[in-house]
This record gives C-alpha cells, sequence and structure tokens, in this order.
C-alpha cells in the first residue's frame, strides 16, 4: 500500500516539534523539563519512523533513524540523572545516619553524572538540527496539506501497536517478571505516542475509542514507569554500594547505600502489584477502554474516525 499524504504529515510534525525542542536545549535551555520535551519527541519522532518511514524514502529515513538514535542516546544521559535526582531529593533517611550519609552521596555522585553528560547532549543536539533540516524538508515536500481520515494503513500500524502491548502481558501477570513489564511500558508508550499525534494531526479523526486509548495507554505508561523507575534506581544503588566496599572500604556508607536499595525494591513490588489489579480490571470491562480501542483498531466499532 503506498503511503498517504497523512502518514507523511505524521513524520513531519514529530519531525518539526522535535526540531524545535532541540533548538531551544541549543540555545542554552538545558533545564529538567525542556530535556524532558526533547527526549519525549526522540521517542515520538523514532515510533513514526518506524511505523511511517517509507513514505520519506530510504535514504531520508535511514539518516534521521541514525541521528534520532544518537540524540535519543545523548539526551537519555542527562534525562535519566535529572529524573533520579528529583527521586532523591524526595527520599527521607527516616532518622537512620547511615542512609542519610547514603543519600547524601548518591546526590553528589549523580549530580556529577550529570554535569558529565551535558557535553554529549550538546554534541548530539548540534548534530541533529545540522543534519536533519534537509529530511525535514523532504517530508514537508511530501506530507504536503494532507489532512484526511484515518487511512487503513494508519489503523494497522495502531493495532500492531495494541498488539506488541497485550503480547507483553502475560509474563507480566503470570510471572511479574520486570523484563516484560519493561517491555509493556515501551510498547504503551509507542502507542500513546501514535494515537496523540493521529488526534493533533489529523483532525477528522474525532472519536470516543481514540480519547480511550490515549488515555488507557497513559495509565499503563505512567504505573509501568513507577514499577522501571524503582527497579533502575535500586539496581543504580546497589552497584553504587558495591563500587564504594571496593574503593572507599566505609562499611556504614555501603550499609546506607544497601538500605536505599532495598526501600526501592520494596515499592518496586509494591507499585507492581497495584499495576497488576488495575490491568486485570481493565481486562474484565466489557465496554471499558481497552476493549473500545480494540474494537476501533480492528475495524469493528461504528465510532467515527474513518475515511
Amino acid at each position: 500500500m503506498a503511503a498517504s499524504g497523512a502518514e507523511r504529515l505524521l513524520v513531519e510534525r514529530a519531525l518539526a516539534t522535535l526540531e524545535e525542542a532541540c533548538r531551544r536545549i541549543a540555545r542554552g535551555d538545558e533545564a529538567i523539563e525542556r530535556v524532558h520535551q526533547a527526549r519525549v519527541g526522540t521517542r515520538r519522532l523514532r515510533t513514526m519512523l518506524r511505523l511511517f518511514g517509507s513514505s520519506l524514502g530510504k535514504p531520508a529515513r535511514r539518516r534521521l533513524k541514525g541521528l534520532a538514535g544518537g540524540l535519543a542516546e545523548g539526551l537519555g544521559g542527562v534525562r535519566d540523572r535529572d529524573v533520579l535526582l528529583r527521586h532523591l531529593g524526595t527520599l527521607r533517611p527516616g532518622g537512620d545516619p547511615r542512609a542519610a550519609r547514603a543519600l547524601g552521596f548518591a546526590r553528589n555522585r549523580v549530580r556529577m553524572e550529570r554535569e558529565d553528560a551535558l557535553h554529549p547532549m550538546r554534541e548530539s543536539v548540534g548534530r541533529f538540527l545540522e543534519e536533519a533540516r534537509p529530511a525535514r524538508r523532504t517530508a514537508g515536500r511530501v506530507a504536503g496539506g494532507a489532512r484526511t481520515g484515518l487511512s487503513g494503513s494508519i489503523r494497522l500500524a495502531l493495532r500492531q501497536l495494541l498488539g506488541e502491548l497485550l503480547e507483553s502481558e502475560a509474563g507480566v501477570l503470570s510471572h511479574g517478571d520486570f523484563e516484560a513489564a519493561h517491555r509493556m511500558r515501551i510498547a504503551a508508550k509507542r502507542l500513546r505516542y501514535a494515537l496523540e499525534t493521529v488526534r493533533e494531526v489529523l483532525p477528522a479523526v474525532r472519536c470516543r475509542a481514540l480519547d480511550a486509548g490515549i488515555e488507557l495507554a497513559t495509565r499503563v505508561q505512567g504505573r509501568l514507569g513507577h514499577v522501571q523507575d524503582h527497579q533502575v534506581w535500586g539496581l543504580a544503588l546497589r552497584a553504587l554500594s558495591k563500587e564504594v566496599r571496593r574503593s572507599l572500604e566505609e562499611p556504614a556508607l555501603t550499609e546506607g547505600l544497601g538500605l536505599l536499595a532495598a526501600h526501592e525494591r520494596r515499592r518496586r513490588d509494591r507499585e507492581l502489584a497495584r499495576f497488576l489489579e488495575r490491568w486485570r480490571r481493565h481486562r474484565a470491562e466489557e465496554d471499558g477502554p481497552l476493549a473500545v480501542l480494540a474494537a476501533w483498531v480492528s475495524g469493528d466499532s461504528q465510532d467515527g474516525g474513518s475515511n
């Protein structure tokens, strides 16, 4: 099936949004929210390239895919530290001097790591802005002014994204598999980005199923995001504890970092249990957002949003 103007417009819009966020960073705005916006923009673009990048032609798609990957890595180094610093700022050691000292130590370490990550981020942003312009012009030309309804290929892409989300649930439901939970979160994120971009770019697509799908994907992403965050933070604190044990030989500091890591593991397990309870409810709802979205992307729904 040939790519439609609507598909090309989805790619072009994601690219334009990311370029704007990167230009602000290049002008010196490296605040936590700006880096976050750019990272989200990178993920949106990668999702659109994966689904509809063929509309640009192989050379432009390949170039943009490589640039987006490098940009994601550069932004991720800073963003991951920003998120961890914000989380560490919410922890309360509970009167344990070992945990209090470990918390201060961890904060200082992450601040230094963020400073080290700024230079690679700046390089990746500059490279993206310089090399993405030709592809942007190509995307703008082929996109034209198409603002139509939902084409069959777009609906198929959304159905594939929902399928990836549902494929991940078995390991999460039966085994509490954190790797499966991570895959399910990524699938929910991609689905949300695709649905939001469709709603933004194609005004003809307005229906209950689209809004229900966005709400569902956002909830899944957020809840599993908490699980993943505590998992990653716990592993990072555990690794830091091992490093301190080897290099500094300070038992109290090592124990304090271990206490913080254990705290993260407990939070991770509680968040996963909450997600499982809510997801099972979604699965059981015959007219809930999951069922409505599944019927819509499969074409079985009478809801609006098609050509």
